[in-house]
């Protein structure tokens, strides 16, 4: 986000910066090969990551967040985190958070991105039946899904100052490739989530999958949407 320039001195280099739940680490290889003189590091429990092919100020460190980060105190200048609405119930984000902060160095800024998965109907006529299943099936399993919402207030209650937040409105399958990927973003969640959901409900397969279909078709149909949030914060000088 455009604040962290106004923090930490990119060009310059010599920063150490974090993605955590890296995932694939598309972001990670492209912003070093951007920015060559800092050093990068991406930490995920599944090492989907690049293996042989990557930038050489680029490393990857296989670690579950919620056992703990394997760093010292204070190691890093810049850390995200995005995209992991559902992968934390309510009681792990603090937890998340804290470790983040821990590994953060003074002066240093946190960026967390992440999706409100309530979603919006424009088409007020469609009934949300299907999307309220899938959201009261979350909560039974302790996750929120509007933690993305949610995250400004957590990260304040950290004593971490948010000096940028912004907020999109992203649409599921309508408007463009965006709205595209954004459709296939939120399917891909709803599948994985599949042996649990039907497990809860005794859903057969093929119910799933028409399941599947039906939701899909209504979020383009109705022109539905979710809540984009980003949000960029300073951790004080000691």
């Amino acid at each position: 986000m455009a604040e962290a320039f106004q923090h930490l001195n990119f060009q310059r280099g010599g920063l150490a910066i974090l993605d955590v739940c890296c995932g694939p680490a598309t972001w990670l290889c492209e912003t070093s090969l951007e920015y060559n003189n800092s050093q990068f590091t991406g930490v995920d429990m599944s090492d989907v990551w690049p293996k042989d092919i990557r930038p050489v100020n680029l490393q990857f460190r296989r670690a579950n967040i919620l056992q703990g980060i394997p760093y010292p105190d204070q190691s890093f200048d810049f850390i995200q985190i995005r995209f992991v609405v559902l992968a934390f119930t309510s009681d792990e984000w603090r937890k998340v958070l804290n470790e983040l902060l821990r590994i953060l160095k003074p002066g240093g800024c946190l960026q967390c991105i992440d999706l409100d998965m309530r979603v919006t109907l424009q088409d007020a006529s469609q009934s949300r039946q299907l999307i309220e299943n899938f959201e009261q099936f979350y909560a039974m399993q302790g996750l929120d899904v509007a933690a993305g919402a949610k995250l400004d207030m957590r990260l304040s209650d950290l004593d971490l100052r948010i000096v940028q937040s912004e907020y999109r409105e992203v649409p599921l399958g309508w408007g463009g490739p965006i709205g595209t990927a954004s459709l296939n973003l939120f399917m891909g969640k709803i599948n994985g989530l599949a042996p649990w959901y039907k497990r809860a409900v005794d859903m057969s397969d093929d119910a799933f999958r028409q399941l599947q279909d039906d939701t899909r078709a209504l979020l383009v149909r109705s022109k539905a949407y979710m809540g984009l949030h980003a949000f960029l914060a300073l951790k004080a000088l000691e």
